[in-house]
């Protein structure tokens, strides 16, 4: 699908704009294959990280994550179009390229690299988990500076099952206040509904 909208994009503007389509990526003057291909990977790879510490990785900062995706795609540009064009993205070159009909002998790289990049930011970010990188600012996180610091203690202590457990325990206390009455009442009216024994008699014990 993605295949698709791309070419259908370039076609697009093709069609509107007078004049050749001249978006398609090519590298620069004094740009080599082998150095192209690494710098659509590095480009790619800060891109991805960027999505995983933003928006894969859940904070309280989560929803400005489009606004620093933004930025690295922004970057990525401003490093790489003078030497490559900035690719990051192999439809976004296939588009141009089909509806153009140009294929550079080097178009591969613009497949490999961000393949390669994408690769490269998962193999950072599962080693990053795997050291619990959390554990190194506790409660960077957290509502209240007294969150902050029980955090901080479970982490020193018990590592990342001890943070752990004082966030599950920090979001069951902070239910709203109306859920709580919601559920003092149910249990209220629960015993409320259990028939009562009535008192046995002196007769009746006889």
């Amino acid at each position: 699908m993605q295949i698709a909208a791309g070419i259908a994009a370039a076609a697009t503007v093709s069609g509107l704009l007078p004049g050749p389509l001249s978006v398609t990526n090519s590298l620069g003057s004094g740009t080599s294959i082998v150095q192209g291909l690494f710098i659509e990977m590095f480009l790619t790879a800060q891109l991805v990280l960027t999505v995983y510490f933003l928006a894969v990785e859940k904070h309280r900062a989560t929803f400005l994550a489009p606004v620093g995706i933004g930025v690295s795609v922004f970057i990525a540009h401003m490093a790489g179009t003078n030497f490559t064009g900035t690719g990051i993205n192999p439809v976004r070159s296939l588009g141009p390229a089909v509806v153009t009909g140009s294929f550079n002998g080097y178009h591969w790289i613009y497949w490999l690299g961000p393949c390669l990049g994408a690769l490269l930011s998962f193999t950072v970010y599962s080693l990053l988990k795997g050291l619990e990188y959390q554990i190194a600012n506790p409660g960077q996180d957290a509502g209240d500076p007294e969150t902050a610091n029980e955090e901080a203690i479970a982490a020193a202590e018990m590592g990342q099952e001890g943070l752990a457990m004082v966030r599950s325990r920090s979001r069951s206390m902070s239910v709203p206040n109306d859920m709580m009455f919601k559920k003092e009442r149910e249990a209220a009216m629960r015993r409320a509904s259990v028939p009562e024994e009535s008192p046995m008699s002196a007769a009746d014990v006889v």
